[in-house]
């Protein structure tokens, strides 16, 4: 899995537990319970994603874990119709990240290949941020892959900005996207700077409320059952194998699984940023 950058800079993040912070979150486990989960409108509100050129955030605390504000989230982009949040996101056994180890590790080159290319969950990453010019909006999530998160981790990392996260005294950053027209996910170039200026997140009481209410990551990625992952692991090794005239064995052990989907042909095209720019697109048409 991809390194997580956090860990090596985790040291300047040190804050102090905020008691506020503990009850707001449990009055949001409350709620979610009540309302039976996370629907995709939860997404659909928080998501945000820069528009081309230069943007301008505040990245928040994450409240419901003041320590770090980054949220690694590990995604199977490729076995379902939408990208699968994997177990492993929660430290949790996960039968679609089991079944690309075993792939891995049949030494047959192509295993390999399916395993990296296809099976295994992909990390994307979401922090919580104010948009400048729509404070009024509350926080959102911006999400980015392992390259952006190496660059806030590094200047996060700089004595010289401290801790950028902090209300009172952080500091903003400046997004420059740049997406060619007519390009691609992956011909995007994104590279972020923190402003030199030191400055409050907000001064507005209104915003501070709407940021202590933030959603978790339960809430915003809730995490699938075991069975569940189990079922769309076979869904995805049946449909591979109706499509490609198969007689393979559907009892659904890992050799017929194997026998089904472990052939490089049949992989999808799809990049992981294609995939996660469908889903995000998905959830603004909503």
């Amino acid at each position: 899995m991809p390194v997580s950058f956090f860990h090596l800079y985790k040291n300047i993040f040190k804050m102090a537990v905020d008691l506020e912070a503990i009850k707001a979150k449990l009055a949001l486990l409350n709620k979610s319970n009540q309302n039976g989960g996370t629907s995709e409108s939860l997404l659909k509100k928080f998501l945000w994603k820069p528009t081309n050129g230069t943007n301008r955030v505040r990245i928040l605390p994450y409240i419901h874990r003041r320590e770090n504000p980054f949220l690694e989230v590990y995604t199977n982009y490729n076995i379902a119709k939408y990208p699968v949040v994997s177990r492993v996101t929660y430290g949790q056994q996960c039968p679609i990240n089991d079944f690309a180890e075993r792939l891995k590790s049949t030494g047959v080159d192509e295993d390999w290949k399916l395993a990296r290319k296809v099976i295994e969950p992909k990390l994307r990453v979401y922090v919580p941020i104010l948009v400048r010019g729509r404070e009024d909006e509350g926080p959102k999530f911006w999400g980015f892959g392992s390259q952006v998160y190496q660059q806030i981790c590094q200047f996060m990392a700089d004595d010289d900005y401290g801790d950028i996260t902090d209300l009172a005294n952080g500091r903003d950053i400046v997004i420059n996207y740049d997406k060619p027209e007519g390009g691609k996910p992956w011909d995007v170039t994104t590279t972020v700077l923190p402003k030199p200026a030191q400055t409050p997140a907000t001064e507005s009481q209104d915003v501070v409320n709407l940021i202590k209410q933030m959603p978790t990551m339960e809430d915003l990625f809730p995490m699938k059952s075991f069975e569940e992952l189990e079922n769309i692991l076979k869904a995805y090794a049946n449909q591979d194998a109706e499509s490609s005239n198969s007689s393979s064995d559907s009892s659904g052990n890992g050799e017929a699984m194997t026998a089904s989907v472990g052939k490089e042909a049949s992989m999808p095209k799809t990049s992981v940023e294609e995939a996660t720019d469908m889903f995000e697109n998905f959830l603004k048409d909503i």
